[in-house]
């Protein structure tokens, strides 16, 4: 399977097709914070590294990067641009969402490439945020998003949505993991972080 993976961050898409079992045999990510690529060519040196999404193009089956030209097919397509100016964290006068060309609006660079590479799949997510800009999301991506808090199924209290075509997705079970239950000789005095 190819991947690109677009807003790479830690290269979490990696961590995931791994744990899943999922072959990888080329994983192409776009990423500009030196120590999420340092990071990433240490746990995965394999990684074809394509710089910033805003300079990928593809076209006639070539991608055109920063870092290159690479002639390949994608599979899946992955990302979720930065979250701050979506965050209900953020102060409300800074929560600008998809107006923000820097953090959250890399979604309309993602979400362009992804009508470009026209993969057979894609994956999208992103936190909870204005029902406003979730609904272009919505629109441009073309399916409804499943949200799904990630206390569910770890130790953290992330309330995300995720866009996807891949069939037979829904909802997970809880597996009622509590930080305690994770930590070696030490104690936290509550159950999530």
């Amino acid at each position: 399977m190819n991947v690109l993976s677009l807003c790479d961050g830690l290269s979490c898409g990696q961590m995931s097709f791994e744990k899943l079992g999922i072959k990888i045999d080329k994983y192409y990510a776009s990423e500009i914070k030196e120590i999420a690529i340092k990071t990433t060519k240490q746990n995965f040196p394999n990684t074809i590294h394509i710089g910033d999404v805003n300079n990928i193009h593809y076209k006639d089956g070539t991608l055109y990067t920063d870092n290159g030209s690479f002639k390949e097919k994608f599979d899946i397509v992955i990302f979720g641009s930065p979250c701050q100016s979506f965050s209900r964290a953020m102060k409300s006068d800074m929560r600008i969402g998809l107006e923000d060309e820097m953090r959250s609006g890399l979604f309309l660079q993602c979400n362009r490439i992804l009508k470009e590479v026209s993969p057979k799949y894609f994956l999208m997510e992103n936190v909870v945020m204005k029902k406003e800009d979730e609904n272009v999301i919505t629109k441009l991506t073309g399916v409804n998003p499943i949200r799904i808090n990630s206390k569910e199924i770890t130790t953290q209290i992330k309330d995300k949505l995720y866009w996807t075509n891949i069939p037979n997705i829904s909802k997970i079970d809880s597996k009622e993991i509590k930080v305690n239950n994770i930590l070696k000789k030490k104690y936290y005095p509550f159950e999530k972080a």
